[in-house]
């Protein structure tokens, strides 16, 4: 049963606006539809209703269902009332009561009339009437006998003898127009589509019959007419926060009493519809993207996915359900529903279009949502022969995250820009330098997307680590283009036979070797591009089906043996030798390369005592070590730092040994102190390598001073270097420097900076050297400067156009 009080809420809902034509009917709702559309009717109908959201919601689970009707000058209808194709298959199974005719009859309707008082001119088609009815039993019956009709004549196989509206004063069956064409199966044979379809006369009667809905009989108080309502109304007109006492002012001119004004503001307040700012009152303002912050999953969905439909679909939804529930999320209107004021009515031009989409695509579909303009869709427009190759192109851009660059379409994405790139490099390329020639990339062909218009040196490592994409790492901070995709490297894989390397331990040189005209075919040429497949895609089943498991430098292991228990007993044999030594006697006992058991030996540092190899290093008192500790503070310490503190302990222990300085520097007395040993420092153990501990203790920070200590550990300079060449940090004063998040924070933008650079290059040309002081007296000057750097930073900025000479004057 269909609740009472809905009945009357849309009565009351539509009689606002009977009598209005659909012009004015658009203005109050904020909708700007299409009125050449042939759903037109229809589409204005839902959108009333949209504007309760409750209520519409509530309908969706009733069994009502909504028509709209358009007349001419109070004439009948053109049209006859159409309900969904039928499938002959059910209509031959079923009998009329159980029918899905007789359902769709039995719901209870609701009629929306349209009256075109002068046909052509939009201004003058009316929202004439509208209400509810239910089909008499007795018109039910007549009706009957156009479906059994129907049935008997599938049966018999005569499909072109359907009852036509002369025979029937109440029903009649034809073809759909939207099936018009349409065929299906039945009993072997392709047959047309038919609906079943009300007489457009039948409909005139009906809609005669309704009763004139009066606005008047559904009266309701306006909002204005409460304080709260003339709080709103008030605040609504003013463009500026209105003071409290002038707002209190302006209330008693409707209210003088004020009575309970104080606990409405409160309310308005608690409810966040006003706020109170320093300077007064104002209507809360809304951004949409902190809506969609705390919005329930589904409108965090919809507004995420490439595709509404495809989401309505993986839902088990109609797209128009799902929209709808996105629609009356929306109670209140984000600010950013303003942008449609800037927009002509159904005009959808190139301008508007860029405009509109540079904002955000979650605005333009935000909008594209709540205003529907009946604008082309952007696969429409990439064929509209009006549309120049210009915007063509930019629309590719921004909407389909494409472009066409000499015949080669780029997926407008990191992985694709990478890809790219990378295809016109013969050679391997360092990370920063790729981040160098994307940026460069970014802003030649206008990539302005937020996520992809930069990209990081450390973002790079990460994707050429992934699985299935174009960048193959060749190198601890080295990448090139490898065109080959997930399936063809796993036949790769299976055609090198790994399973003959069981139980051996082989560097990737061995295997490029067994394999070479393979890997040529693979364009993998040195060990390097091996052994970084394999890390690239080191949990896939076929290496783990093989047992390969590596190590942190590039040399493979395969199968189950121990390579360590080789090097304990080698060890064991030797004593403490000397690394040359070890290595040449290890290569002659097991058949490996001398280059290959450094790399082995690399794995395995707790052997490792400086020039020499040693199974078991003296270990240091533990009082020697608790001595060090107060000196071992900072997260990373260069070596001869390091050495040095550990030569004073050993002399103030009386332990030092003239001819072996390193004797007790190794990593078994390095990790009692709580840290690991690498090329040039040693950094805290609970990091896994140098570089893991520099960008998590010190690159990580919004500012950076570069102490004695840091200054000479060379992969601190060169991973900051490779941060400042993309972008990541600015210098700002001798040895110190900034975020660029934190930069830009202060009110700094990229844009500034960009600009900052073109105009001071214009003072001179290109290859000139010059002082920044000399620069200001040719008289340069920009807003930049305003932001009271020291002369460092604007130094660094000018560096990526000029060069600048260290010298006080030329």
């Amino acid at each position: 049963m269909v609740e009472e009080d809905i009945e009357t809420r849309m009565l009351k809902l539509f009689s606002k606006y009977v009598g209005k034509s659909v012009s004015d009917v658009e203005n109050v709702l904020g909708e700007h539809l299409n009125p050449e559309s042939k759903s037109y009717c229809n589409m204005l109908s839902n959108r009333i209703l949209q504007s309760d959201p409750q209520l519409y919601l509530k309908l969706r689970s009733q069994d009502i269902t909504v028509k709209t009707v358009r007349v001419t000058k109070n004439k009948p209808p053109k049209e006859s009332m159409s309900f969904p194709a039928f499938h002959f298959n059910d209509i031959v199974q079923q009998d009329w009561d159980t029918s899905d005719f007789k359902k769709q009859l039995s719901s209870r309707f609701f009629f929306v009339v349209f009256n075109i008082l002068n046909e052509g001119d939009h201004n003058k088609l009316i929202l004439w009437n509208a209400g509810f009815w239910s089909i008499p039993s007795a018109d039910l019956n007549r009706i009957s006998f156009v479906w059994e009709d129907t049935k008997k004549k599938i049966e018999e196989g005569t499909y072109d003898g359907f009852l036509s509206k002369t025979k029937n004063p109440f029903a009649h069956v034809r073809p759909h127009g939207a099936n018009a064409s349409k065929t299906e199966e039945f009993r072997g044979k392709q047959v047309k589509m038919f609906s079943f379809w009300l007489n457009n006369n039948y409909i005139y009667e009906i809609i005669n019959g309704l009763p004139i809905l009066n606005s008047k009989d559904y009266e309701m108080p306006s909002e204005d007419d409460t304080i709260g309502g003339c709080i709103i109304k008030i605040l609504s007109e003013s463009t500026n926060p209105m003071p409290s006492f002038r707002l209190k002012q302006k209330v008693a001119e409707s209210f003088p009493e004020l009575e309970g004004y104080n606990e409405t503001v409160s309310k308005l307040v608690q409810d966040k519809i006003i706020e109170n700012t320093v300077l007064g009152y104002r209507l809360k303002e809304y951004k949409l993207g902190d809506m969609l912050r705390n919005a329930p999953d589904l409108i965090k969905q919809y507004f995420d996915c490439e595709s509404p439909g495809d989401l309505a679909e993986s839902l088990h939804r109609s797209l128009e359900d799902v929209e709808m529930e996105v629609r009356s999320f929306f109670t209140v209107r984000p600010e950013e529903d303003g942008y449609v004021e800037d927009f002509s009515k159904y005009q959808f031009t190139a301008r508007q279009f860029t405009l509109l989409y540079d904002v955000s695509p979650t605005v333009y579909r935000y909008l594209s949502l709540m205003h529907p303009k009946g604008w082309k869709s952007p696969s429409e427009l990439m064929d509209a022969p009006s549309k120049t190759d210009t915007f063509k192109e930019r629309l590719q851009r921004m909407m389909f995250n494409k472009m066409e660059l000499d015949g080669t379409v780029i997926e407008l994405n990191e992985l694709g820009i990478l890809s790219h790139i990378l295809s016109n490099i013969k050679n391997d390329v360092t990370m920063s330098e790729l981040a160098r020639r994307y940026k460069e990339f970014a802003k030649k062909y206008g990539v302005t997307t937020k996520d992809i218009s930069t990209i990081t040196a450390s973002r790079i490592k990460i994707i050429s680590e992934t699985e299935d994409n174009f960048v193959l790492k060749t190198g601890a901070n080295s990448v090139k283009y490898f065109p080959h995709n997930k399936s063809e490297v796993y036949d790769l894989f299976t055609k090198m036979n790994l399973e003959s390397y069981k139980d051996m331990y082989v560097a990737a040189e061995l295997l490029r070797t067994d394999n070479r005209e393979l890997m040529d075919q693979y364009g993998l040429k040195t060990e390097n591009d091996v052994f970084f497949l394999f890390a690239k895609y080191k949990n896939c089943k076929i290496l783990k089906a093989n047992r390969v498991t590596l190590p942190g430098q590039p040399s493979i292991r395969f199968g189950n043996g121990d390579i360590k228990s080789q090097l304990k007993n080698l060890l064991s044999e030797t004593g403490r030798i000397t690394k040359n030594d070890f290595c040449s006697l290890y290569s002659q006992r097991y058949g490996v390369k001398e280059m290959t058991v450094r790399v082995y030996m690399s794995s395995f540092p707790e052997y490792a005592n400086g020039d020499y190899y040693d199974l078991n290093p003296p270990l240091l008192g533990d009082d020697v070590i608790e001595s060090l500790k107060c000196r071992f503070k900072s997260a990373v310490i260069p070596l001869s730092e390091a050495k040095e503190h550990f030569l004073i302990a050993e002399k103030k222990y009386g332990i030092a040994l003239s001819n072996d300085t390193d004797l007790y520097f190794h990593i078994q007395n390095l990790s009692r102190l709580g840290y690991k040993m690498s090329q040039g420092a040693i950094f805290l153990d609970k990091y896994d390598s140098l570089s893991d501990c520099i960008a998590s203790e010190y690159l990580d920070r919004d500012f950076i001073t570069v102490d004695r200590e840091l200054d000479d550990i060379s992969s601190f300079k060169k991973m900051l270097n490779e941060r400042i060449e993309c972008g990541d940090f600015f210098a700002i004063g001798h040895n110190e420097y900034i975020s660029a998040k934190k930069l830009y924070s202060t009110g700094v933008t990229p844009e500034m900076i960009d600009d900052y650079v073109e105009n001071a290059s214009t003072y001179f040309p290109e290859g000139t050297y010059f002082t920044f002081r000399y620069l200001h007296k040719k008289g340069f000057d920009h807003p930049l400067e305003e932001q009271g750097f020291e002369d460092d930073f604007y130094e660094n900025l000018l560096q990526n156009c000029v060069n600048i000479s260290k010298n006080e004057v030329l």
